[in-house]
C-alpha cells in the first residue's frame, strides 16, 4: 500500500483513499471489516483490554525479525503462488510505504489502517542497521552531503512494488513509479 500524505491534496484525500484500499485489501484477503475504517478513532487506554489481540495498534514489528512471537502467532504472510488466493484476513503481511513522517504516532491519521490492518510494516518499523549501507553514500560533487535523505523514498517504493498486488494513491506520480516497478517485476 502507497499512502501518499505530505502534500495538502492527498492530506485531503487520505480517509477516502484508505476506505477504498481497506475494501480493496478486504477483497484481497477476505477481511471482514466495517466500513468506512477512516472514521474509527485511535484506540484509547480504558478500552485496550476489550480488544482482540490481533486487532491493536501496538502489535509492533519485532526488530529481531518476523518469525518471532507475537508477530509470527498472528500475521500471515501472503501465499509465494500466485494463483493461490490471500485468505488471511485482517492478519496478513502487509507493507506500508508512506511520506508520513510519523505513521504510527498518537495523532497520526494513519492509525485507522494500523488498528484494522495490525500486521502492517513501515519502513520506519524496521531496524536501523538495516540502512548503514546508505549512510556510506555521498554526493560526488559535494562530498560531505550525504544522500541517505534522498534514498529513503526510493527504498521504500522498492520495496513496495515488490508486493503481490499494489494499492497506490491516486494522481501520485511515486505510486504510479511504484505500480510500474510492480508490472514490471512481480507480473
Amino acid at each position: 500500500v502507497h499512502f501518499r500524505t505530505g502534500d495538502s491534496p492527498f492530506r485531503k484525500q487520505l480517509g477516502h483513499n484508505m476506505d477504498m484500499f481497506a475494501q480493496g485489501m478486504a477483497e484481497l484477503t477476505y477481511a471482514n471489516i466495517s466500513l468506512p475504517i477512516s472514521e474509527n478513532k485511535s484506540t484509547s487506554d480504558q478500552d485496550y483490554d476489550s480488544i482482540d489481540e490481533e486487532k491493536r495498534i501496538q502489535l509492533l514489528p519485532p526488530h529481531e525479525g518476523l518469525h518471532r512471537p507475537p508477530w509470527s502467532s498472528i500475521c500471515r504472510p501472503v501465499p509465494a503462488d500466485k494463483n493461490a488466493p490471500i485468505a488471511s484476513g485482517t492478519s496478513t503481511n502487509i507493507y506500508l510505504a508512506t511520506d508520513h513522517w510519523d505513521p504510527r504516532g498518537a495523532n497520526s491519521q494513519l492509525l485507522p489502517w494500523f488498528n484494522t490492518f495490525p500486521c502492517t510494516v513501515t519502513l520506519n518499523d524496521l531496524p536501523e542497521y538495516l540502512f548503514a549501507p546508505l549512510d556510506r553514500l555521498h554526493d560526488h560533487i559535494v562530498p560531505g552531503k550525504p544522500l541517505r535523505s534522498f534514498l529513503i523514498p526510493i527504498v521504500d517504493a522498492m520495496v513496495a512494488a515488490h508486493a503481490r498486488q499494489v494499492f497506490t494513491t491516486p494522481r501520485s506520480t511515486y505510486s504510479r513509479y511504484i505500480s510500474e516497478m510492480n508490472q514490471a517485476w512481480i507480473h
